[in-house]
């Protein structure tokens, strides 16, 4: 399935907002500087320079990003959004990070790598947190800030808000070594409930590549409890589909583009990293299937009910085509049957205490077999 057309289709009406509201902005960008700035300046006695790093975090493209999820509501509750928003940002954005994080955690690609609606690109590989704790939420926080602020320079040579800004990134998140086990899920909640609120719509797509049957599976359960526009940004797609949407030639040559390998590529966010973290082993040709295309099952029946893989873990699944082009999971049956349910506790039951079983049997057949003989003994004499 082409998955530009709903791209496109986003991008457009995100672009029709903009310029519809461009009287909004401007009128809020006024009361911003006017009262809001001053206010905040003088609640928190800020000094010249964290004054001057206020006036950057309060942006007009930031502004818009926060606005357009809130155009409908009244100006009074878009007043107290902004300060508090403000406020966050400035009392817990740190200018240097307190830790490091892994050099090879998230790259964003040096122009003029762009998708085909000329968004910058981002990659993330998440299994270099396997081995950092919520201490890294500091250094996260900034890189977070330094996307904001590349966005801000990318617009920096728009001459006023007529013309359309680069409001938005993608982001390629490779799904390659990470397990259920080591997904640090408090982090993603703590990403969820402190930074989406406070840096709104800073992705406009999310591809997830490499990813097993089990991270698929883990989707089905989230989406049943995110909101229809998030789930409307991420995608399951195979390497084809997602080279609709990002060229050949802005992809690293890791995921079978024209660029160079990753690692050496400049990463433009220039953020510190500890040399000495840890970092995802470097990737063989031997990770990737023929054309780096994504692995897909041949069938359901090569997936057990009760294989570690089935994200319905007892029951029996078939790969159906999502809307992204890939194929996820599903119940076989349509739904989770009792029979099937019956089954799975049975063989696991089974596989439990058998050896127990099998021995107690033979100890009960011996136990016979000992009593026979003896009768026998006894009815010769």
């Amino acid at each position: 399935m082409d998955i530009s057309t709903p791209l496109r289709f986003d991008h457009d009406q995100l672009k029709l907002l903009y310029f519809e509201n461009l009287e909004l902005l401007s009128d809020f960008q006024t009361k911003l500087r006017e009262q809001i700035l001053p206010n905040v300046v003088d609640e928190l006695e800020l000094n010249d320079e964290d004054t001057r790093m206020a006036k950057r975090v309060a942006h007009g493209r930031s502004i818009f990003r926060m606005l357009k999820v809130n155009i409908i509501i009244t100006r009074p509750q878009e007043v107290e959004t902004m300060r508090t928003t403000l406020l966050w940002r400035i009392t817990n954005l740190p200018v240097i990070p307190s830790t490091y994080g892994p050099a090879d955690l998230l790259y964003c690609l040096p122009p003029p790598a762009h998708d085909v609606l000329d968004r910058p690109i981002l990659i993330l590989r998440p299994a270099s947190l396997n081995d950092f704790s919520d201490s890294i939420k500091d250094y996260l926080l900034y890189v977070i800030e330094n996307l904001r602020a590349h966005l801000q320079d990318i617009n920096s040579s728009l001459r006023d808000c007529s013309e359309y800004p680069v409001l938005q990134y993608i982001i390629i998140i490779d799904m390659t070594n990470v397990s259920l086990r080591s997904m640090n899920v408090d982090l993603l909640g703590w990403y969820i409930r402190e930074i989406v609120p406070r840096f709104p719509g800073l992705l406009g797509a999310v591809f997830m590549i490499n990813y097993t049957w089990t991270h698929a599976g883990l989707w089905n359960f989230a989406k049943r409890v995110l909101p229809e526009n998030a789930l409307s940004k991420v995608f399951f797609p195979s390497m084809e589909a997602l080279y609709d949407v990002v060229p050949l030639s802005s992809l690293p040559q890791d995921y079978g583009g024209r660029l160079p390998l990753l690692k050496d590529l400049p990463n433009i966010l220039g953020v510190p990293a500890n040399p000495s973290s840890p970092a995802v082993p470097p990737r063989t040709d031997s990770d990737y299937p023929p054309r780096y295309s994504h692995p897909k099952p041949a069938a359901a029946t090569q997936i057990s009910p009760r294989s570690r893989y089935n994200p319905f873990f007892g029951y029996p699944v078939m790969p159906t085509s999502s809307r992204s082009g890939s194929f996820v999971p599903h119940l076989h049956h349509g739904r989770q049957r009792k029979r099937d349910l019956v089954r799975t506790l049975a063989v696991l039951w089974w596989e439990r205490w058998k050896t127990s079983i099998t021995l107690s049997l033979l100890l009960l057949l011996a136990s016979c077999i000992v009593r026979i003989a003896n009768r026998r003994r006894h009815l010769t004499r």
